[in-house]
This record gives structure tokens, C-alpha cells and sequence, in this order.
């Protein structure tokens, strides 16, 4: 099968064990990844809310990423950019989650999206410089600084990403962006009912700017019940249902970022889940869609230039 997926922690985890692809026992591996002919893989700089010196950190651990994908070269590509629709079957790129990393410095996104960095998520779950995450004890929306940083991301080439924002903040960007809009890894609250999940509103509107959304595969934003594929099913089912999600989802996993039911606790477990999908009544081509064709389109600039960017950028 072909997968390509928004959003896995591997490299915070790959760091903080100084281990890598080849050698590290994480849910997204190279032994892994044998059963994927096609694989685009998106890995995140991850910080929490309450580590120091939060740009420092995510630079340390942008360049042990870069070392240890030089160091794999022959295997996973990575050169700090999009993925092109000719690429090596294996290609990398990176992601950084939480715009902590800034560190209230709008000067930075430049910085990181110059080491490669090609997606960022303004927030994690806390109140930061940016905006209120979605465990914020109050939803702000977005600062100046905010505003401020999603234009320099999107001069940049840098895709915002609103997976773990709150709603005010949904709403600012939506409303204020220039281009498409991401989430790189979250479900439907109409399915499941958390804070971290995002409306059906909201999802329309981010398909409307020419976004795509990564369907994570967390269980609890999955399901308030036993998670098993069917909730995963019920999910892929909602988003195809609504305007926009048939080119507008894909896969967003979160990968060594939250424990995982053995059923899907590593990326080799993904055909079995498109199996079953497609026994579920999904076509070949939906799933083909859901878990590359949709997001390898937007990645490649297929949809990432449509008639929202091109009027928005006109009239700025």
C-alpha cells in the first residue's frame, strides 16, 4: 500500500532516547515501513507546555534529525522540502508542534522554515505567546503575535496548523489566513466529543481555503467507547460525508505522540486498516484517496494555489 501521513512524534522520541529510524523501537520504524511501497511521512518537532527554552530545544532537535536522515539517506529522502510527485519512495519532512518554539520572535519562523520545517501548530494544549490551546483554562483566540506569525509562516511556505488550537483561535485563522489551512492530526467532534476535536464547521472551512486535515488515530479522540477499527470506520465515514472531505482528508496518526491499541499501534499495522475499510464498503479509490493521494496532491502544490490563496494574496 501507499501511505502518507501528517503527523508522528518518532523524531522527539528518536532524541530524547538517542536512538533512530533503523535502530529505535517506536510505532514508525524503516523495518516498520517494509510493507509500504509509497511512504511520505511528516515528522514533528514536538514541545511541551512547560519545557525551557523552547527554541533552543526545537533546534537541537531539528539537527539531530537532519544528522540522522543524512545518515539514511539511501533509504528515507529528506532535503527540507515538499514532497514532489517524483520522489523517493521513502521521503521525510518536518513538522514543529507548538508554537512555543518561537518564542514570542517572529524573526524565527524564518530561521525554522530555512532548517527544513515546513508545517507548524501554533499551539500545543496551554495558553502560549501565539494562542490558547484547547486545554486552555480560557480561549483568548489568537494574540497580535499570532496574527503576526501566521502571515510570516505563510511568506514563508510554512503551512499552519490548527490541530490542537482552540476554537477562538480556529475562527482567527480561518478567518485571517492567506492560505491554505491544516490540521495535521485530529477527528470530528460530531463523531466524538473532545475539546481536541474540531466541528464540522470548521472542517468545511478548512477545506474551503484548499486545506487538508491528517484523521488521528488516538483513541480517545476517536471514540467515547472501546476503540476498534469501526470507530476509526465512523470517522472516515463523517469526513467523506461532509463538502470538501472526499479531497480534503487524510491520514494524521500521531505515532509515538499517544499510546496506541495494539490493533493499530505502528504503521505496519496500516493495510490491515485499509483492508478494512474497504470491507467496510469504502472503494479502492477512497482508500487509495484517504491514505496518500489526498495529501501527496496537496503537498505536491497540486491544491496548495487555488482561487482562495491566489484572491487572498491579490488583495493583501
Amino acid at each position: 500500500m501507499n501511505l502518507f501521513d501528517m503527523h508522528a512524534d518518532t523524531i522527539t522520541e528518536c532524541y530524547c532516547a538517542r536512538a533512530d529510524l533503523a535502530d529505535g523501537d517506536f510505532s514508525v520504524t524503516l523495518a516498520r515501513a517494509d510493507g509500504i511501497k509509497r511512504w511520505r511521512q511528516f515528522f514533528a518537532v514536538f514541545l511541551n507546555d512547560a519545557i525551557e527554552q523552547p527554541y533552543e530545544c526545537a533546534r537541537r532537535r531539528i539537527a539531530y534529525a537532519s544528522d540522522m536522515f543524512a545518515r539514511m539517506s539511501a533509504r528515507i529522502a529528506w532535503n527540507g522540502e515538499d514532497f514532489p510527485a517524483g520522489s523517493s519512495p521513502w521521503a521525510a519532512a518536518l513538522s514543529v508542534e507548538n508554537g512555543r518554539a518561537l518564542e514570542g520572535k517572529v524573526e524565527c519562523v524564518d530561521e525554522f522554515a530555512r532548517l527544513g520545517v515546513r508545517m507548524m501548530t501554533l499551539t500545543w494544549n496551554a495558553e502560549n505567546e501565539l494562542a490558547s490551546g484547547c486545554r486552555a483554562p480560557v480561549d483568548n483566540g489568537l494574540s497580535a503575535f499570532g496574527l503576526d506569525a501566521v502571515h510570516a509562516m505563510e511568506a514563508a511556505g510554512m503551512a499552519v496548523d490548527i490541530s490542537h488550537l482552540a476554537d477562538r483561535g480556529v475562527a482567527d485563522v480561518l478567518r485571517l489566513a492567506r492560505r491554505p489551512v491544516v490540521a495535521s492530526h485530529s477527528c470530528a467532534r460530531a463523531v466524538c466529543e473532545h475539546p481536541r476535536n474540531l466541528t464540522d464547521e470548521q472542517l468545511c472551512a478548512v477545506w474551503a481555503t484548499g486545506g487538508i486535515v491528517g484523521l488521528a488515530l488516538v483513541p480517545v479522540f476517536l471514540t467515547a467507547g472501546e476503540p476498534s477499527f469501526e470507530s476509526i470506520f465512523l470517522q472516515v465515514a463523517h469526513f467523506l460525508s461532509l463538502d470538501g472531505g472526499a479531497g480534503g482528508l487524510a491520514m494524521g496518526a500521531d505515532f509515538d505522540g499517544a499510546e496506541m491499541p495494539p490493533l493499530w499501534d505502528g504503521i505496519d499495522k496500516m493495510p490491515a486498516l485499509a483492508e478494512y475499510l474497504r470491507h467496510r464498503g469504502l472503494t479502492a479509490k477512497e482508500v487509495d484517496a484517504v491514505f496518500f493521494g489526498n495529501a501527496q496532491n496537496f503537498w505536491s502544490q497540486t491544491r496548495t494555489v487555488n482561487e482562495f490563496a491566489t484572491a487572498a494574496l491579490t488583495m493583501s
